[in-house]
């Protein structure tokens, strides 16, 4: 199971609010948007990390391929060969998921904002409902 699969059913699973855990919800709420804000930033930082194992990854190929290679290669022509090298493109797969997983804890972000006006709106429902 992918992060991002198992980050969809843990939310929906902490997400569930019904008349019974409203005041529940409404007390952890805080707690919930610093878990998904933490992971957010931590989802940053493993791209800000991915992206320089990136460019070590092509300076050190490139090097290789320059030194390997029978014809004289100038740096540019080395380091888009690196590029297509099967390193750099698990690399370039792993920054592409986690670009996905920002854009996704982004949202969740914007969800957990609007979520206190949502248990807010469930508690006047349920008052409304009472009289």
């Amino acid at each position: 199971m992918s992060i991002l699969e198992q980050y969809t059913i843990e939310l929906t699973e902490s997400l569930k609010i019904d008349e019974m855990n409203v005041k529940d919800m409404a007390m952890k709420m805080p707690t919930i948007k610093h878990l998904w804000v933490t992971r957010l930033i931590q989802a940053k930082r493993e791209l800000s990390k991915l992206e320089g194992q990136k460019e070590i990854a092509i300076d050190k190929i490139s090097k290789q391929i320059q030194e390997n290679s029978k014809v004289i290669l100038s740096d540019i022509g080395a380091k888009r060969a690196a590029e297509n090298h099967e390193i750099c493109q698990k690399i370039y797969a792993a920054i592409d998921e986690q670009k996905i997983i920002i854009d996704y804890l982004e949202k969740v972000e914007k969800i957990l904002g609007q979520t206190s006006y949502d248990i807010s709106n469930i508690v006047k429902l349920i008052q409304l409902e009472t009289l």
